[in-house]
């Protein structure tokens, strides 16, 4: 799991990719704020989809953010083991 790609996938992705909902502000610092704790957190656009998640949430669907952002988190919830 990688605990830094919230903030570096909040930092760093393109304003024209469809993914990002959260200004790049607002994202990186929830990002930073979510890393900081012990409970899974995930930033969600207006759409239900992942746009940050922190270590914790990582651990808790057993997937990296990576491979959450930009994926409805009902889904990624109805498929936790």
């Amino acid at each position: 799991l990688s605990p830094a790609f919230s903030v570096s996938a909040a930092l760093h992705a393109a304003p024209s990719d469809p993914r990002r909902a959260l200004p790049t502000a607002a994202a990186a610092a929830l990002a930073v704020l979510g890393s900081a704790l012990d409970d899974a957190v995930f930033g969600l656009g207006a759409d239900g989809r992942v746009v940050l998640a922190n270590p914790a949430g990582e651990q808790l669907l057993d997937r990296t953010a990576e491979a959450l952002v930009g994926h409805a988190l009902h889904d990624a919830l109805r498929h936790a083991r």
